[in-house]
């Protein structure tokens, strides 16, 4: 598979708009191909000016606004992620694999084995934002094998026919006729995710391996992870509740709400702002646990703070709102 940056798809917008300057974020993974997409848009448009964002830029959620302000720049593109977030003067690149009609085949077969291994009839199919514009021909080669495939509508946040984000889970709610959800990605974050946020087997398609990944084990050494944070927070007394300044990610409201809730247990509570949350910036702050509202993905890595940190959901284990048994994928919204 190649990755292919599409950025002509941009080209007819970027040629009706008046502004001369134009602000571009790129996720990590594409930096290494910056040159390349100055080279392409000054080759285009000669007369207009690309600053491009170096901070890093975590999905569609991370949209450079205020960067964009600071500069007294209008139009930001946007390199990597689906929109998710209706904003004016953000203009989308899609970023794709492209995937051989024999590859496609291959992954098609694969996935035909393990459903009549499994003896499964009724699929949902889901994919992430790289393999979105392939679903449709995924779920045509399956079905020519006489499988029913079943493809979601959007949700509010993950716009597209069977998309899911790492922070939403959304298109698969209320799908209950089916055996099982068929997953294409390469995000094991993605996979584990998906298998909390409901009750039905979940086959994941790992694009980069090329083969089914077993989740269990997997799925088991983040739940082991996860309720180990919850025990330590169950033990704090005082609690940091982290917002984010993100335009995607900013759940102030919830903030309160868990702070009113935690004063009714006569727990001490500090609100903390920031735009990056990382556990540097916190080192100093003296609290005996954090609560992230921002990317659910913040607390996940847990081994890189010093103190536990958990999410809203898990919050609720904590105050036994819910039960362990109930453990669930925090999701925005």
């Amino acid at each position: 598979m190649k990755l292919e940056i599409k950025i002509e798809e941009i080209y007819p917008q970027i040629e009706n708009l008046k502004e001369k300057e134009f602000i571009i974020q790129i996720p990590e993974g594409l930096k290494i191909r910056t040159l390349d997409i100055i080279n392409n848009l000054k080759s285009r448009f000669p007369d207009r000016e690309f600053y491009i964002l170096v901070d890093p830029c975590y999905g569609a959620c991370d949209l450079a606004i205020n960067s964009a302000d600071a500069l007294g720049i209008k139009t930001i593109l946007h390199f990597g992620h689906r929109k998710i977030l209706e904003k004016k003067n953000v203009l989308y690149v899609p970023v794709e694999y492209k995937i051989s009609e024999d590859e496609l085949e291959r992954v098609a077969n694969d996935i035909y084995k393990e459903i009549k291994k499994q003896n499964l009839e009724k699929i949902l199919l889901v994919a992430s934002s790289p393999y979105i514009s392939y679903i449709d021909e995924i779920a045509k080669k399956i079905k020519e094998k006489e499988i029913n495939v079943m493809i979601p509508e959007g949700s509010e946040r993950a716009r597209e026919r069977g998309l899911i984000l790492g922070c939403n889970y959304e298109v698969i709610k209320n799908i209950s006729n089916i055996d099982s959800i068929l997953l294409i990605s390469d995000a094991e974050f993605h996979a584990i995710g998906l298998s909390l946020s409901t009750n039905k087997k979940i086959i994941y398609y790992d694009m980069i391996e090329n083969k089914i990944i077993d989740l269990e084990k997997k799925r088991e050494l983040f739940l082991r992870k996860r309720f180990a944070q919850i025990a330590l927070a169950k033990e704090a007394k005082i609690f940091g509740i982290l917002i984010s300044t993100k335009i995607g990610q900013k759940r102030k409201d919830l903030a309160i709400q868990i702070k009113k809730e935690l004063f009714k247990r006569n727990r001490e509570t500090i609100m903390l702002v920031a735009d990056y949350i990382l556990p540097e910036y916190l080192e100093g702050i003296k609290v005996d646990c954090f609560i992230n509202t921002a990317c659910p993905r913040i607390a996940f890595e847990s081994e890189r703070w010093k103190k536990p940190i958990i999410n809203p959901n898990e919050l609720e284990i904590v105050l036994d709102i819910r039960k362990w048994e109930d453990y669930n994928m925090e999701q925005i919204l």
